[in-house]
């Protein structure tokens, strides 16, 4: 697979990607106030209740923030599945890219709900994504 140039300017926009704690963090509020306010389903940061539209609305909001829109442009129309999982346990979430035999690409998003409604509980261990501490599941998702 030969990269297309929005892949090739989507990784050297992340390689060059330089920005201070506070902007990152206010653009994560940004966005943690807007699903807040738009979703049918997540009412707070510690949900009970979460829909796939949550992670498409989620993803299309990082990229639009954080990325400029290149991450969706690099993937050239392809589709973008999102999905809630009963049954992950080892992974608190996976992306995975589907060839199908007419050559088309399809991409689906997974996130482990067993071990996001399992967390976050008083009581609980400190829960760390991505080297990030959560206090929250909306931070952690």
């Amino acid at each position: 697979m030969i990269p297309n140039s929005l892949t090739c300017s989507l990784a050297e926009f992340i390689s060059n990607f330089r920005e201070p704690d506070a902007i990152i963090r206010s653009r994560i509020q940004d966005i943690h106030e807007e699903v807040l306010r738009r979703s049918t389903h997540i009412r707070q940061p510690n949900f009970a209740s979460i829909h796939r539209h949550d992670l498409e609305f989620l993803f299309e909001a990082y990229d639009a923030r954080f990325f400029g829109g290149l991450c969706r442009l690099a993937l050239s129309g392809s589709r973008i599945r999102f999905r809630l999982s009963r049954r992950m346990t080892s992974a608190s979430g996976s992306t995975t890219r589907f060839l199908l035999a007419s050559g088309e690409a399809i991409y689906e998003i997974a996130i482990a709900a067993s071990l996001l409604f399992d967390s976050f509980g008083n009581g609980d261990r400190r829960i760390t994504v991505g080297g990030v501490e959560c206090d929250n599941r909306l931070q952690a998702l």
